[in-house]
């Protein structure tokens, strides 16, 4: 997914007790944002490429730890978080909540009339 995102302008947000509410008013639509999702809402204040807001995951987040030492940091797998953190921009692109800007905008649009028809996603 390349291109930045940005939060949309229409968005209203805020953190209550550790978790994120989103509602977009044109909707009446609230989302509820678990612990990486807030913070990647957070990351969208400003410009991001995917790839960014996933280094920037990984930096914060550890993965669950195995039985045993919960001190040990496991390292998330970068292929793994951007695939996460591109389906989840996927999904508040298409609710209206985020937008993209530059190339995702336009690779957004051809992604779109390639879902139309039922092409394969080969994100």
């Amino acid at each position: 997914m390349a291109g930045r995102f940005l939060r949309s302008t229409e968005a209203v947000s805020r953190r209550i007790a550790g978790k994120v509410f989103i509602v977009a008013p044109y909707e009446g639509r609230v989302t509820l944002l678990n612990e990486v999702g807030g913070r990647v809402w957070e990351l969208l204040e400003g410009p991001k490429s995917a790839d960014e807001i996933a280094h920037e995951i990984e930096g914060e987040f550890d993965a669950p730890a195995e039985r045993g030492d919960e001190d040990e940091r496991i390292p998330l797998d970068h292929d793994a978080v951007l695939a996460d953190v591109e389906r989840f921009l996927h999904t508040l692109t298409s609710r209206g909540l985020a937008q993209a800007t530059g190339d995702a905008a336009d690779a957004g649009g051809a992604r779109d009339a390639a879902d139309a028809r039922g092409a394969p996603d080969h994100r």
